[in-house]
């Protein structure tokens, strides 16, 4: 029975892989090989990558190209006179929901990018020195031991990541005390100049024990700035993610967007939305918690509870994303519940898409004019215009005077019109807002107009109380310095009703 039960197992399998062959998709099937790896690789996940590919799209070879980039940058800055430049980046740290259960690991996205190495306790070390002009680059990577390996699975091999990652040489974590020991003893590199990254997500210790070669004599310097700016603009590869990430959020977005004549809990809607967001390829989880918000609910910010209900003619506020290989996606809709806005949801939802559409015809109207705007310029005209549709709908009256109304818009507009987007949700955070726009770079415009109940400015009418709408889009500056969409989803006032009417 056993043997004639393994020979059909065999037979079954033999019709899959003939199937699949014939239908030209490349699979691995009962293939160990991604089991030699801490992460996907072209031999184990074919049907993911092609040779030369560290991440899905993005080539060994850009990952070399950044490293080089970041490196000239540091040379030419106002510390050019250094005869080493050291950068030493940190993974990001192993978190834990509680004793002996990880969260799910993911990368420091500053590390990512330069490396595309998706471990924990590793450093790149990327070192130049003048006397040659040559550059070094070394990962230092922990492996596992049998134990571990039971548990958790295994981590790319010394040798696999060498071979892999493009680096000049790989080495067990354990020996960095040992390398920074030979290379830089303390005491003895005051001609050197050690760049680090430090975040809320990376590995502090490890980055302590590397600076405690520096901090004496040598002088220390925070890389993100610089490599920040480099960030900003993304490769056609990584716009390339963010549009497979957008794709995502837009499914997920339309498996929720769907009328109820009862009352819809908010946790059904997040159910709906994670459903659609992981029925599309290659998605690999949510970017951030998502916000689903119902009534005056939806006038907090980052409302995270779910656990309510919408009512008949309420509106439900959610933003959410999807994340595919390392980018994200930021997305936010309003839409009412039951399928019809009433008058005075009409009137603050048609004031928020109003300021979104003026925001995205200023960048191109000042890329045509050669004069290209920054987010902090979107951010002031964005403010100004939304005290004009305040004022146009009559939820600001015009009896009031021009400090109040300038109060008052920042009261229901209290955030920013949009931030930097791409490797994090919030990417970029050491970029100047002060930064002209430039092709390659990524960002939302989310306008917002949030009437709470309790904090609401006294002459607001009853009837705008506990309404709370956001629209959030992600742009790319293109070539021509124009604002192109790469978030799909709909969003006009007579498209959501003709969509939730059917």
């Amino acid at each position: 029975m056993a043997i004639r039960l393994l020979v059909s197992m065999v037979q079954r399998t033999r019709v899959r892989v003939s199937y699949l062959s014939n239908n030209s998709m490349i699979r691995c099937l009962g293939d160990c090989s991604g089991m030699h790896y801490g992460q996907a690789m072209a031999t184990s996940h074919p049907h993911l990558m092609v040779p030369g590919d560290i991440t899905p799209g993005v080539s060994a070879g850009e990952y070399k190209q950044r490293r080089h980039t970041l490196m000239q940058a540091l040379k030419e800055s106002l510390r050019h006179n250094a005869e080493r430049h050291v950068v030493a980046l940190v993974s990001g740290q192993q978190l834990y929901s509680a004793p002996d259960v990880p969260c799910e690991f993911r990368q420091c996205a500053d590390f990512r990018y330069l490396s595309g190495f998706l471990e924990a306790q590793a450093v790149l070390l990327m070192e130049w020195s003048k006397s040659d002009e040559s550059c070094r680059t070394t990962l230092f990577a922990s492996g596992r031991s049998e134990k571990e390996r039971l548990w958790h699975g295994p981590r790319t091999s010394l040798s696999d990541i060498s071979r892999i990652f493009s680096v000049d040489q790989a080495l067990g974590l354990e020996s960095l005390q040992t390398y920074l020991n030979r290379y830089y003893p303390a005491k003895t590199n005051s001609n050197a100049i050690l760049w680090y990254n430090s975040s809320s997500v990376t590995d502090d210790k490890l980055l302590s024990t590397i600076k405690t070669h520096f901090s004496s004599s040598a002088m220390t310097s925070c890389v993100l700035p610089h490599l920040h700016f480099q960030r900003l603009v993304k490769s056609p590869s990584e716009i390339s993610l963010m549009k497979k990430a957008a794709l995502a959020t837009h499914e997920g977005f339309m498996s929720t967007l769907k009328p109820s004549r009862d009352s819809v809990a908010e946790s059904t809607l997040y159910s709906q939305f994670l459903s659609g967001i992981l029925s599309t390829p290659n998605c690999a989880t949510l970017a951030f918690p998502t916000i689903i918000a119902g009534g005056c609910r939806a006038t907090v910010l980052h409302y995270l509870a779910k656990d309510m209900f919408i009512n008949s003619g309420q509106l439900v506020l959610m933003d959410g994303g999807a994340e595919v290989d390392g980018y994200v996606c930021d997305q936010s809709r309003t839409w009412p519940i039951s399928g019809q806005f009433t008058s005075s949801q009409s009137l603050v939802y048609r004031a928020v898409l109003d300021v979104q559409e003026a925001c995205l015809r200023a960048i191109d109207t000042a890329a045509a004019n050669d004069s290209p705007l920054s987010l902090g310029k979107l951010h002031a005209l964005a403010l100004k215009r939304t005290e004009e549709v305040l004022l146009e709908a009559g939820i600001l009256p015009s009896s009031t005077g021009a400090g109040e109304r300038r109060r008052g818009t920042r009261q229901l507009f209290p955030h920013s019109i949009g931030h930097y987007v791409g490797g994090d949700v919030h990417d970029c955070k050491h970029a100047s807002e002060s930064t002209p726009f430039q092709p390659g770079m990524t960002l939302t415009i989310e306008p917002g107009i949030y009437i709470a109940p309790d904090t609401a400015p006294v002459w607001i009418a009853a009837c705008f109380h506990g309404i709370g709408v956001r629209v959030e889009d992600i742009i790319v500056i293109g070539q021509d310095g124009k604002a192109q969409l790469l978030t799909s989803t709909i969003k006009s006032h007579e498209e959501l009703e003709q969509h939730l009417s059917g």
